[in-house]
């Protein structure tokens, strides 16, 4: 038996990010309509601990590493590991069917069979109730190798949406380079240039301020496509702050710091470098 009751929002509807240890309602919506832009369909891995995700994209460019811990939900059982082929897009038609309120709870369970998830919702003597057959993924386990990475930079929540939203404009591509001047984001085509730089104010030391944080071991230059950073900042927001990581001839990496757990994405450098 498998069994968690999301529970009621702490926070303003129209924001995301949890301010506290516990997985909303909305934060968990808004974590499977991110998923749903990479993959159609995903495995949960249940176990004592709580929930592991791992989604790669069709094109193999981009992997999110995922994981929401028991204590996060306001109840959660889980009588033996379980594995829950979840169709997404169903799923979603009933989250975003569902009258829920910032003041209810929604219950979702599942049998020791996996063949199917029920998903309630209760409101002063209503009742929702849903049934959702699961699917047959069969989706592959991976494993991140420990990587010491040249360059570090760590952006508020809002600062990181504010960079991407400022980039895409011209071309595909998204240049990100790290020196011991900074980081710089960059995009170029025919029609024109964006750029933009976050700068170490003084080269013998590390800056940092309320923004961004950046450290630097050695110089990186890596070139990766624009719409993953981008689909990237769909999530963006349900973490207080943002870290990406990058080394010569490695994905970048793509952290968001969460309370419920940790959400980690990787993107493949383009062969072209």
């Amino acid at each position: 038996m498998f069994e968690l009751k999301i529970g009621k929002s702490s926070i303003d509807p129209k924001e995301e990010k949890t301010t506290d240890e516990k997985c909303t309602f909305l934060f968990f919506k808004k974590l499977l309509e991110g998923l749903h832009e990479i993959v159609k369909q995903l495995e949960m891995k249940v176990t004592t601990e709580g929930i592991y995700i791992q989604a790669m994209d069709s094109m193999q460019v981009s992997m999110l590493d995922i994981f929401l811990k028991s204590t996060a939900f306001e109840s959660f059982r889980c009588d033996k590991n379980l594995v829950l082929g979840i169709p997404l897009s169903f799923i979603l038609k009933v989250f975003r069917s569902m009258p829920v309120e910032d003041n209810l709870s929604v219950l979702l369970s599942a049998n020791d069979e996996a063949t199917d998830l029920h998903i309630v919702c209760e409101d002063e003597g209503k009742r929702y109730s849903y049934h959702i057959n699961l699917v047959d993924v069969g989706s592959d386990q991976y494993t991140f190798p420990s990587v010491e990475y040249s360059a570090v930079i760590s952006f508020m929540s809002p600062e990181f949406q504010k960079v991407v939203k400022t980039l895409g404009a011209f071309g595909e591509v998204l240049k990100i380079t790290a020196t011991e001047k900074g980081f710089v984001f960059e995009q170029r085509s025919e029609f024109g240039n964006t750029e933009v730089s976050f700068m170490i104010k003084d080269v013998q030391e590390n800056t940092e301020n309320k923004d961004f944080s950046i450290e630097i071991k050695e110089s990186a230059e890596l070139s990766i496509p624009y719409k993953y950073v981008s689909l990237f900042s769909k999530f963006g927001t349900l973490g207080a702050k943002i870290t990406l990581s990058m080394a010569m001839g490695m994905p970048v990496y793509l952290t968001s710091v969460m309370n419920v757990g940790y959400l980690r994405y990787y993107i493949a450098p383009r062969d072209d470098e």
